[in-house]
């Protein structure tokens, strides 16, 4: 359980934070073999709410409530491993929201617009999320296809 009641075996150190238990607050680097902390869960959540305020009012109503969902639906999960995965993903996603929401990526994209506008195309505006690996999408289960196709769906009804 990542909550207060976490039933951690003796042999591993349990690090209570934010209201998550972890067995290991470290993710492994094989290419440098180094080790990189993952961000506290609270912190983390708040980091991406403080990073959705940059977006679209639509995409961060979106964004938010997703978010919201999701942290509260893994609150309970007391799988070691299971947890330093939700957490990396988490801030994969926190720095790609940064790095599409930086006034550089803004810059980026109203030079792209002002190309189109002489070549006489249409303008594209920014452009937000990116693709997913497809062997990614063969690793999840039906229930979280399921859900990404409800996010998709959600997304695009809040964008048009």
């Amino acid at each position: 359980m990542m909550g207060r009641n976490c039933h951690v075996p003796a042999d591993k150190i349990a690090l209570l934070h934010g209201g998550f238990c972890l067995t290991s607050f470290l993710k492994f680097n094989m290419s440098r073999a180094t080790f990189k902390p993952l961000i506290p869960p609270l912190v983390l959540y708040r980091n991406i709410l403080r990073a959705h305020r940059q977006m679209p009012l639509a995409l961060r109503a979106v964004g938010d409530d997703y978010v919201k969902a999701e942290f509260k639906r893994h609150k309970d999960v007391d799988n070691p491993a299971y947890i330093v995965g939700f957490l990396g993903e988490w801030e994969k996603y926190l720095d790609t929201v940064k790095q599409q929401t930086s006034p550089v990526a803004e810059v980026i994209s109203a030079s792209q617009d002002a190309q189109a506008a002489i070549e006489g195309r249409e303008q594209q505006g920014p452009a937000w999320g990116k693709r997913i690996d497809p062997q990614l999408i063969e690793r999840m289960s039906d229930e979280q296809i399921g859900q990404l196709f409800e996010l998709r769906k959600e997304s695009k009804r809040s964008s048009e």
